[in-house]
């Protein structure tokens, strides 16, 4: 297939790869690739209906932040204050000439490679987890038409690297209620992106990208209409290799193929039961075995 779309969005559950996929293309000098998830409502995947519904009403200043709420501080991590504050300020006077989202959104785009890596060349590619619980209409009302590469990773796997990752941050401890919450929401995705998503959407396994990244990242660059190189194959962050984001706390410059299923000896009988029989049929159409 190949793409149409100039812009790309990584769509997928939070802890399926998502992170990973934008890192294995950043480093292709025929792609832009955001170092930071561009989504920062409240909660992540909150759609801001009401916000778009009246775009032409809102100052210009909030209509900033329906895209960010959280880009001036991770900004000012990548480049400093000073840079932060005087990118936002181009930012916000865009913001005053657009009369739709996806409008701000492009522009953002454009801003952002200029002002930092004066790029003004490539397929923009932005990821952010949990996008996979927007519907293609919605992503298309804040992004505007893109080409969507959806994600898909073992439920059980997703659910033990949420796991986890919230007991590592905050000591949270999972029940029988996180199980049932995750296997509604990775249902709602499977909806949404699953069976006739449509043709602008690229569909790839966390799994197979991790034992078969060569063919898989052929496969993707063809879609693309990017020129396949070996740098694909490295996770990078402004093209320097770059550890790949896991709770697993591994330290590797490379795909690590091992992370496709040590997920077997950290869910517990009850849980893994759980999202089989909560996910049966959402498994075996995404060919995982239950």
């Amino acid at each position: 297939m190949r793409a149409e779309a100039e812009n790309v969005l990584i769509v997928s559950m939070r802890r399926s790869g998502g992170k990973l996929m934008r890192n294995l293309l950043d480093g292709h000098s025929q792609v832009r690739s955001l170092p930071m998830e561009h989504w920062h409502a409240p909660r992540k995947a909150t759609f801001p209906a009401e916000a778009l519904a009246r775009y032409r009403e809102l100052t210009a200043t909030e209509r900033v932040a329906i895209f960010h709420r959280r880009t001036p501080e991770k900004i000012e991590r990548l480049h400093g204050p000073e840079s932060s504050s005087e990118f936002m300020q181009f930012v916000t006077r865009d913001a005053e000439e657009t009369e739709t989202a996806p409008d701000l959104y492009q522009r953002f785009v454009e801003r952002y490679f200029a002002h930092f890596h004066n790029q003004s060349e490539g397929r923009a590619v932005n990821h952010c987890g949990n996008l996979a619980l927007l519907s293609p209409d919605e992503l298309d009302r804040m992004f505007g038409p893109s080409l969507k590469i959806i994600i898909w990773r073992d439920p059980r796997a997703a659910y033990v690297s949420s796991r986890e990752l919230a007991k590592k941050k905050t000591g949270r401890v999972f029940g029988n209620e996180e199980v049932a919450h995750f296997c509604k929401q990775y249902r709602l995705a499977f909806s949404n992106h699953g069976e006739g998503a449509g043709h602008h959407h690229i569909s790839i396994s966390f799994e197979q990208l991790l034992e078969a990244p060569v063919v898989i990242l052929q496969q993707l660059a063809d879609a693309l209409n990017i020129e396949f190189r070996q740098i694909l194959t490295i996770p990078t962050l402004y093209g320097k290799p770059h550890f790949a984001n896991t709770s697993f706390e591994r330290q590797s410059g490379v795909v690590d193929r091992t992370a496709s299923n040590d997920w077997s000896s950290r869910i517990t009988a009850q849980e893994r039961l759980a999202i089989e029989r909560a996910l049966g049929d959402v498994m075996l159409k995404l060919n995982y075995s239950v």
